[in-house]
Order: structure tokens, then sequence, then C-alpha cells
């Protein structure tokens, strides 16, 4: 039986919107932007067999940085969540099904990529900047 709500607003995109802010605070705190964290990721992903592994390392981070912002904010949410997808497919792919990691190390890339999907086809919802107060 469904009872009739004088307003109702669908806030679960506000609350996943959340968890990417979670995890770039614990990204900024575990010091992933900084110029020794980027150089190590670089020669991880040489290791892999990436080209040019240095560019790559800089443009994952700092696009995964300005993408999680602006799907934080809910401005331009399902543009930002296309290098999303992108960056956590790559990093299942190369960086934990190839060097054969289990499922438990995956898990951080599954959710990202998952909610990256989600972003792409719904949009932020309100209240985001796309979406208006």
């Amino acid at each position: 039986m469904n009872f009739p709500l004088p307003y109702k607003k669908n806030y679960a995109p506000v609350f996943l919107r959340l968890i990417f802010a979670i995890y770039l605070f614990l990204a900024i705190k575990a010091g992933v932007y900084t110029n020794e964290a980027t150089d190590q990721y670089a020669e991880n992903l040489g290791k892999l067999g990436l080209p040019a592994p240095a560019f790559m390392a800089l443009l994952s981070t700092w696009s995964m940085l300005a993408c999680y912002c602006l799907i934080i904010i809910g401005w331009k949410t399902r543009w930002a969540a296309i290098p999303v997808i992108i960056n956590f497919a790559v990093a299942i792919i190369w960086g934990h099904l190839i060097p054969g990691h289990g499922l438990s190390k995956m898990v951080p890339a599954i959710v990202l990529l998952v909610l990256g999907i989600f972003f792409l086809l719904n949009g932020p919802d309100k209240p985001s900047v796309d979406e208006g107060a």
C-alpha cells in the first residue's frame, strides 16, 4: 500500500555524491595529490606496461580530482562521470585483473565505476548546480 506524500524529493544521488567526497577526502589525506605519490603511480603504471606512464599518472590523478569536485557539487555531472568511468574501467582491467589481484582489492575501483555509470545515466538530481536548488 502506497501512501501519497505531499512533497517528495529524491535525495539518493546527494548521498551517492557524498561517497565521492569521502573518496576525495581520503585521497587528499593519503597524499595522493603530491609529486611523490604521482611519481610512484607513474612507476606502477610503467610496470603494468601502459604507454607514457608519467603522462598517464598525471592525467589520471588530476582529472579524477577535477571530476570528483564536479560530481560533488553537481555541476556538469554527466560529463564528469565519463572520465571516472574510463579511469576505473582501466584501473580494474590493467591494475587489478591482469596482475591477478583479488576482489577485495578491486572493491573501491568497482564502487567508483558503478557510481560513475549511475551519474552518467541519472545526473546529479537536486540539490545541485546542474539542477538548481
